[in-house]
């Protein structure tokens, strides 16, 4: 077991190294190795939580096996429903050994990790999957959401228990990189991974106070729907040059919602005002109203709560719109050079 937490500190440690240094290419790093830290300390105690499932796993095993040879007299079938309604199933263990989510989900079921942590760990996994298999990285959040990784990694730390201390005889003297933390020479004890966790937390917030980190969040969403706002002006713009007709902000942002191409390729501002919308601009005013209360927000995992809700509202109209620009830029180049002669 103090190999075990020896492991892990030094992985946090050698991320938050990562996180101090504000190059990208260190940010990625250090989001990456935050993030298996994470899957690590989920994984191990998804394993416990199973673990201590296993003789009732087994005699419903056992039990579904009889059913599909011979049947169960009624009271072994009461016995079925009672070991179902408490062991996890075959299915669901497959999908938590393998999937992220899953097992944050699983955790918060067992009331070991609180819902707003897992949302937020959750939205940061998707962040680790877009920089890893993608290479994509989101620069302007990117230090902040490294941050917070940061931070959750250590409350994970906290969180979520040492299950069992080994004693071969007397007190174990620490490993030196976990003695450091202990300057006046304590030795193991329960709460060993709760202490760094504390140590490690206070050096991830020295560099940013906790509430520089939801004013980032807040400004940066703030940026990003000002900029949503200025391309559907821009594509109303293009298109009214186009054939004089009435398009505005909100008729243009009908129109990215139009699934039919056929459909959105014939449109006039009228038909696209007929069209159903899920989001206009009272949607876009609304998630204003919220990315600005976001900077108010003091707990930083409710603060990315927050963001990431706020975020999974945007993304599906900002990728369009986004586009949308890019298509009108590459046209009136295409225009530019064909009047070139080029």
């Amino acid at each position: 077991m103090v190999q075990q937490i020896e492991r892990l500190v030094v992985h946090v440690e050698e991320a938050i190294r990562l996180a101090e240094r504000l190059d990208e290419p260190s940010q990625r790093l250090s989001l990456l190795l935050l993030d298996s830290a994470a899957e690590l300390m989920l994984h191990r105690e998804c394993e416990y939580q199973l673990w201590w499932e296993r003789d009732d796993f087994r005699s419903l095993g056992a039990l579904l096996e009889r059913e599909r040879r011979t049947g169960l007299p009624p009271e072994l079938e009461t016995e079925r429903q009672r070991l179902e309604s408490k062991v996890t199933s075959k299915k669901r263990r497959k999908k938590i050994s393998s999937a992220f989510d899953s097992k944050a989900g699983f955790l918060v079921e067992r009331r070991i990790v609180p819902e707003p942590t897992a949302r937020a760990l959750q939205k940061l996994h998707k962040y680790r999957n877009e920089a890893y298999h993608r290479d994509l990285i989101r620069p302007a959040t990117l230090h902040a959401a490294v941050k917070i990784y940061a931070y959750l990694v250590c409350s994970l730390m906290r969180d979520i228990p040492v299950h069992s201390i080994v004693y071969t005889g007397g007190q174990p003297a620490l490993p030196p990189r976990l003695a450091k933390y202990f300057p006046d020479g304590a030795t193991f004890d329960p709460e060993l991974q709760v202490v760094i966790a504390a140590s490690l937390s206070a050096r991830v917030l020295s560099s940013d106070p906790a509430s520089e980190i939801p004013e980032a969040l807040a400004a940066h969403l703030l940026d990003r729907l000002e900029a949503l706002e200025e391309a559907l002006e821009y594509g109303a713009d293009f298109m009214n040059d186009l054939r004089p007709e009435a398009w505005d902000k909100e008729s243009v942002l009908r129109l990215l919602q139009i699934g039919d191409v056929y459909k959105a390729a014939f449109a006039t501002p009228e038909t696209a005002m007929a069209e159903h919308a899920a989001i206009g601009l009272k949607n876009l005013a609304r998630w204003r109203r919220g990315a600005a209360a976001l900077a108010k927000q003091r707990d930083i995992i409710k603060a990315f709560g927050r963001f990431a809700y706020l975020e999974d509202l945007l993304e599906p109209i900002e990728t369009p719109a986004m586009d949308m620009v890019r298509s009108i830029d590459d046209e009136v180049d295409r225009q530019i050079e064909e009047r070139r002669g080029g």
